[in-house]
């Protein structure tokens, strides 16, 4: 049974380490610093922060996503078309991301999140997970003010993105995980959710990861599996008895177990049986053990402490 986690890993070290980030972020905006001195500084915590991973030893990692602003801003920041507003709250967590605003029609110009990619494939042993907010997300966290209709401000998106997702899949990128949590409060939204996916991961060949969180993905059940995805990715720390309804989905489960936005250890001995049950209907080729969301919520030490506990787990099968 493989390991991963789901997108990001907390920046800042417990203390008495330095928060490197956090300070350089500061002097950037005090003008003390350049914003190649800011690169430099995000390349070092990043690559601290792969080497923590591949010590957890999870056999997919990310590279900590240490470079995002928040799940929306790479993504606005780099295609045509979106503007940025004020900060607004991150579903119901306690952080907040800056409003994309889609003013003109939305285009891609060049890939985004690659160079990050290469830059961590380079610095990991262990195989590297891309990670491309979900176009329906995006687009659900943005103000429109450009599309009469939502549905054509979501396709749009997915055709940008389509472009990412390939530019990933031609740079090496051995799976790629798209997030799209939104969806799980809009779930009258499946249609377009389900053309908008569709569209996005149109001819690619790498196989693809549909990571839902923050809610309950079993109302979406029949419209998650009938989509063209190797991996669907459910937040169990949400919604525990999700477990009881997954059965008869034919590709791969990643089960969102460790609970990101807890500091409290997981009873992976209480957990066990609901795993050995699943077995009994995917093999564990079928199954991967992940953390529900990113770990960003928790704090760093926690986060390792919590990754390698669940890795011990799963190799015990």
């Amino acid at each position: 049974m493989k390991t991963t986690i789901a997108g990001s890993y907390p920046k800042i070290p417990n203390r008495p380490r330095p928060a490197k980030h956090r300070m350089a972020v500061a002097r950037l905006q005090q003008g003390k610093i350049t914003i190649d001195e800011l690169k430099k500084i995000e390349n070092d915590v990043t690559t601290e922060v792969i080497e923590e991973l591949v010590g957890t030893d999870l056999d997919i990692i990310t590279d900590g996503m240490i470079r995002w602003e928040d799940g929306q801003t790479p993504f606005a920041s780099a295609l045509e078309g979106f503007e940025r507003s004020g900060l607004i709250r991150y579903f119901d967590t306690n952080t907040y991301y800056r409003q994309p605003v889609a003013t003109e029609k939305i285009r891609f110009k060049q890939p985004i999140t690659v160079d990050d990619f290469m830059f961590a494939k380079k610095h990991s042993k262990k195989p590297v997970k891309p990670v491309v907010t979900g176009p329906y997300t995006l687009a659900r966290l943005s103000e429109n003010q450009h599309y009469s209709k939502f549905s054509d401000f979501v396709l749009d998106v997915a055709r940008a993105l389509h472009e990412e997702v390939s530019a990933l899949e031609n740079a090496g990128a051995e799976i790629i995980q798209i997030d799209e949590p939104a969806i799980l409060r809009f779930p009258n939204d499946a249609g377009i959710f389900s053309e908008a996916i569709r569209l996005l991961i149109q001819g690619i060949k790498t196989p693809i990861l549909l990571q839902t969180f923050f809610g309950d993905a079993t109302p979406l059940w029949s419209t998650l599996t009938a989509l063209p995805v190797a991996w669907l990715g459910l937040d169990l720390a949400t919604a525990p008895a999700a477990l009881k309804t997954v059965n008869g989905w034919k590709g791969g489960l990643c089960l969102g177990l460790l609970d990101a936005r807890n500091t409290k250890f997981e009873d992976w001995k209480n957990l066990r049986p609901k795993v050995e049950k699943l077995l009994s209907n995917y093999d564990d080729e079928r199954l991967m053990l992940s953390s529900s969301a990113g770990l960003e919520f928790l704090p760093r030490e926690r986060a390792e402490e919590k990754l390698k506990r669940m890795v011990a787990f799963a190799r015990e099968f």
